[in-house]
Formats: structure tokens, sequence, C-alpha cells
């Protein structure tokens, strides 16, 4: 696999998606996948990374870019309105909590120079946030 390639998956995806292929299964939640790293990181402002430990605002701006974007990838996923609405206000909410969790704790770890914690706490909240995404992909997948 060359290091293009992964991008070229993606971008047939969307040209397919677009072409009326909404995607279920596995290939339905790796779109999620994505549209998480994008949400999370891609869009997270250095500013905002760093407030939302101590700021409800910074944090609710955060998850509302979050939101938006699991939002505009849901609808490459075979999705009835409801599943969407449902798949990403959860996803949303959780995200939240997850979020005002770790932040505060990242945020004392890296403070207190403590990088071990700090790395096992990143990697606990983005555990989190998949098992999330996938435990909800899964029940909105079941009730179709």
């Amino acid at each position: 696999m060359w290091l293009g390639e992964p991008f070229t998956t993606i971008c047939k995806m969307f040209v397919e998606a677009y072409n009326g292929i909404p995607y279920g299964g596995w290939t339905g939640f790796a779109v999620f996948i994505v549209a998480h790293y994008v949400g999370d990181f891609i869009l997270q402002s250095r500013e905002i990374a760093t407030k939302k430990s101590s700021s409800i605002l910074a944090l609710s701006i955060h998850v509302a870019i979050y939101a938006a974007t699991l939002l505009a990838f849901s609808f490459l996923v075979d999705f009835t309105f409801h599943q969407r609405a449902v798949f990403v206000i959860y996803n949303g909410l959780l995200h939240f909590i997850v979020d005002y969790i770790s932040s505060r704790i990242t945020t004392k770890a890296w403070n207190n120079g403590n990088m071990e914690k700090f790395w096992d706490t990143i990697g606990a909240d983005q555990f989190a946030h998949i098992y999330t995404l996938y435990i909800m992909y899964g029940m909105m997948m079941s009730n179709e």
C-alpha cells in the first residue's frame, strides 16, 4: 500500500456517495473513523484544544464542530433521518463527557510534567471516542 492509497480510497467513497451509493457495514463505520479524525483533530484549533479543559464554552464549540462533522459524514452512510439524528446527538453528548474528563486530566498531567499520564489519558480518550462510535453505529445498524 502506498501512502496516497488511503486518501484515494476516501476520495472514491465521497464520489460514490455523491452518486447515491450510501455505505453500510464496516465501510460505514470506517466513514465515522475518518469523520472522528477530521472533527476531533483537523478542525480543532490550538486555542480550543488548550481552552477546552477550563472553559465550558470552548469545550462546547469543540463538540459542536465535532457533531457537525459527524452529521456531514453521516450522509455517506445508509442511515434514516432518525438514525442520523440519534447517532449525532448521542455521540456529541458522549464526546462532551469524555472530553470534559480527559481534558482536565491531561492538562493537570502536562502542567505537572507527567508525560506518561498525559499520553495514557490521550490514548484512553481516543479509545473511548472510537468505542462510543462503534457501539452507537452498531445500535443504529441493528435498528434498520
